[in-house]
């Protein structure tokens, strides 16, 4: 489908020679900006890097899909190229008969399923491809293959030295297929597939693969060896419900030679980890380093769950006392580049964890963590730490007071080099944490409240309201951030600011939250000037209430039918629980309250809601019918 914005650019083609030059030059240049993504595909989908006449193929289809649909605006020489194209490539609906036929695996997903895994092991070791069955592809056999691992991992993993001979694009589809099964929880044969691993180890540092290649193959080891890692870093991410413990020595072994490429490691590409990445974190786990990187911390994680082993024994002082996995993450700080920038946002995604096995460590290297001296890594580091660790550190909140500042300084207006949305809300979230661990200092405090726009302090207030509950072990400090919050709301010359932030009350009425101080906190803000942002089902729950609080309850309610922030309607809306709340204010003892209820019933007629005119004798009844 071409792009809304290229037909535009089409209508607007008959235009100015200069303004015909800027758009033909915007086309020319879609391919060459993601020329290093089509490599990337390129090199993965077809088993070989593209060559001059691949390249060429993509820069003249990107063109013609482009300009395809306005085509007929174009100068005569542009027509006459996109023309020629077309007629050696195809017109862009081309790619629907090139794939109308999908690929086909030549051993069925179900034949691999009912017959033994050695069997399937030596039918993929003997396949080649077959001149006569072109439709018949590796890949699609490499995917038979993971699927089947998948429905059946007992089976497969209790053969998996069967593969050990294997080429590389079968093994990572083994992998990938055991990746999924240990995910779901299902139940994995270790010790076979270890020595799989072991043997992925093994060919991948020779390099290149023994077997003939064959179209769709993988170039060499590499792809395999990260499926290999990514598993293992999956089994051991389980703890106890992973990898057995008695395995630990072998698994230790492994894992210590796979991490001893993190201080060599290239660089990754600007595609395979982009300067301004979303998610840093899942960009930086693609990465050779960061894979790698990771599988380190989860082997610390891992033996620490083991109450024998040297980790387990003492895992708050793990790293103090592991030198090699110590060397392993001190290799990966001293990496600079996209390199250390990966590195330096898989170890602050686990931020926590290197708090809990080696504070000390972590508290020296902070300023290697968080450099000042390269932003995208300091920032690709905190961004990973903010929206994908488990939660603020509060221990090291003065080590961090810096970037916590930093982030607040630009969050919710130009935040894009710091996550942008995602983090920012990820930024309130632990500012208010921190607050309710008493752990916020003041200043840090304060700077959030002045700079962050209004939007950001009303997902701070959401979140305060989560932890008033009366089963919340942290309400009485979120009842005095609200209470500091609606003391400068009700002091402030200019209310606007707060309306929204404080206006958060009225959806705490179905929050489970103490009726008592609620109804006490939206007297407070409704004699400050403000109302609730939502009033639907306020009255409802009001009215359960009565009658011990009739008289709270209907002052309140004589002041909200007065707010002009509040929809007439919605009074309406709740006629009964309105008309319940009358009754008893009616019966009160108190004459304030029976003079509210006739100012409300007064005011509400005026409106045009007659509905409770027959609770007053006092007041006028609708005129009788002639």
């Amino acid at each position: 489908m071409v792009p809304r914005g290229i037909c535009r650019l089409g209508a607007r083609l008959v235009s100015s020679d200069l303004e015909q030059k800027k758009i033909l030059a915007h086309i020319d240049s879609i391919a060459e900006t993601h020329i290093g993504s089509f490599h990337s595909w390129f090199e993965r989908q077809e088993g070989r890097k593209a060559g001059v006449d691949d390249e060429r193929r993509y820069r003249e289809e990107t063109v013609r899909d482009a300009v395809w649909q306005w085509r007929e605006a174009l100068p005569a020489d542009r027509l006459a190229a996109v023309e020629k194209t077309a007629a050696e490539f195809g017109d862009p609906d081309a790619w629907r008969q090139r794939f109308s036929r999908w690929p086909e695996s030549p051993l069925s997903q179900k034949a691999m399923l009912e017959q033994a895994p050695a069997a399937t092991a030596s039918f993929l070791e003997s396949w080649q491809p077959s001149v006569t069955e072109q439709n018949s592809t590796a890949s699609a056999l490499a995917g038979e293959l993971r699927e089947a691992v998948v429905l059946k991992p007992g089976l497969f993993s209790g053969a998996a030295e069967a593969f050990a001979t294997l080429r590389p694009l079968f093994i990572r589809h083994f992998f990938d297929g055991l990746i999924r099964a240990t995910g779901q929880g299902a139940s994995i044969a270790w010790g076979p597939c270890l020595a799989l691993a072991e043997t992925v180890l093994e060919q991948s540092a020779k390099g290149t693969s023994e077997a003939t290649t064959i179209a769709g193959d993988d170039p060499d080891w590499s792809w395999a060896r990260i499926a290999m890692v990514e598993w293992l870093a999956a089994s051991l991410a389980q703890g106890a419900q992973g990898i057995a413990f008695t395995y630990y020595e072998r698994v230790r072994t492994l894992v210590l030679a796979l991490t001893s490429v993190v201080p060599t490691a290239p660089d990754p590409s600007e595609e395979e980890f982009p300067h301004l990445a979303e998610r840093p974190y899942f960009a930086a786990r693609r990465t050779q380093i960061g894979a790698h990187l990771e599988l380190a911390l989860c082997f610390l994680f891992w033996s620490s769950k083991d109450k024998e082993s040297p980790i387990g024994k003492v895992p708050r002082e793990a790293l103090a006392h592991d030198a090699e996995l110590r060397a392993v993450l001190e290799a990966a700080l001293a990496r600079e580049g996209q390199a250390g920038r990966a590195a330096r946002a898989i170890l602050g995604r686990h931020l926590n964890s290197l708090h809990y096995f080696g504070e000390a460590w972590l508290r020296e290297r902070i300023p290697l963590l968080f450099p000042k001296a390269d932003q995208a890594g300091r920032r690709a580091a905190w961004i990973a730490h903010l929206e994908d660790d488990r939660q603020p550190i509060a221990d090291l909140t003065d080590a961090l007071h810096n970037l916590y500042s930093e982030h607040v300084a630009v969050a919710g207006r130009d935040d894009e080099a710091y996550g942008g949305e995602g983090s920012r809300k990820r930024l309130v979230d632990y500012l208010i944490a921190l607050f309710l661990w008493n752990r916020l200092p003041e200043n840090l405090l304060q700077e959030f409240w002045q700079r962050v726009p209004t939007a950001l302090l009303r997902e701070a207030m959401w979140f305060v309201g989560r932890h008033l509950g009366d089963d919340n072990s942290l309400r009485e400090r979120a009842k005095q951030y609200w209470a500091r919050r609606l003391a400068l709301a009700t002091s402030a010359t200019d209310k606007a600011p707060f309306k929204k932030e404080v206006g958060l009350i009225g959806i705490w009425f179905s929050w489970g939250i103490d009726p008592d101080w609620l109804l006490d906190q939206l007297m407070l803000l409704l004699h400050a000037g403000f109302a609730p942002n939502d009033g639907v089902g306020l009255l409802d729950k009001l009215a359960e209430r009565l009658p011990g609080k009739t008289d709270e309850i209907v002052e309140a309610v004589r002041v909200l039918v007065r707010h002009p922030d509040l929809q007439p309607w919605i009074f309406g809306a709740q006629e009964q629980a309105l008309r319940n709340i009358l009754i008893q204010g009616n019966a009160s003892a108190s004459p304030i309250t029976v003079a509210g209820v006739r100012e409300i019933i007064s005011f509400l007629s005026s409106r045009g809601n007659t509905a409770f005119l027959d609770l007053d004798d006092g007041l006028p009844g609708p005129p009788a019918a002639s």
